[in-house]
């Protein structure tokens, strides 16, 4: 938390900041209590508030599918990549018909609740955190779930180094994935797979293609 920050009084989506509470024996030492619009008080993380905390549940509680549709209809971003990206990760997070589902929802991966629920907090927070048109999100624990302290935007080629799938080796003394190994090389990355799974190593897995 930024000590000096001062909330009070000021109005984080539904949230009016009533005090600063102090906690140091728990993990999270800093909170907000807030007044939400629905006349509920309730105690938020300083991390969590106007990020991905924007009312005291009730927001998220009370939206059902179409009135979620109706939202983001409103603000005009449902053509927009970034409403694309919310949408692709609850699936693969919670649809078992989608491609990608064994490997997040399969293995425990989840959305967090007002991210799950809806669209508008996850926009807030993006915006909020660096998010701009080339970028993709990224899980900075690959074991971890989709949530603010768990997530970053960074670009689709560096996302590529992070994947588990990833494939590591030695190039010259560097570490380098296959990716990174055909960009540097100019050789086809399934061929480069390919000896890399037959056994080839050092030079001989970036040795130039006899036929060329």
């Amino acid at each position: 938390m930024e000590k000096g920050t001062n909330k009070i009084g000021k109005k984080f989506g539904m949230l009016l900041v009533l005090e600063k509470r102090y906690k140091p024996e728990a993990k999270y030492k800093y909170y907000w209590l807030c007044k939400c619009d629905c006349g509920k008080i309730k105690e938020i993380r300083n991390d969590q508030l106007g990020r991905s905390t924007v009312s005291c549940g009730c927001y998220n509680k009370s939206l059902n599918q179409t009135k979620i549709a109706d939202a983001t209809r409103t603000h005009g971003m449902t053509d927009t990549k970034l409403y694309s990206m919310w949408r692709d990760l609850r699936n693969r997070c919670y649809n078992k018909n989608v491609d990608r589902y064994q490997n997040y929802g399969g293995r425990g991966i989840t959305v967090c609740n007002e991210w799950k629920e809806a669209f508008e907090p996850f926009m807030e927070w993006a915006f909020s955190n660096g998010y701009k048109e080339g970028l993709t999100i990224d899980r900075i624990d690959v074991n971890g779930n989709y949530e603010p302290s768990n997530c970053r935007f960074i670009s689709k080629k560096a996302q590529m180094r992070n994947k588990t799938s990833n494939v590591m080796i030695n190039y010259y003394g560097n570490t380098i994935c296959i990716k990174e190994l055909s960009e540097i090389t100019g050789l086809n990355d399934k061929m480069l797979y390919a000896r890399y799974y037959r056994g080839d190593r050092g030079e001989r897995l970036w040795r130039e293609p006899k036929n060329k």
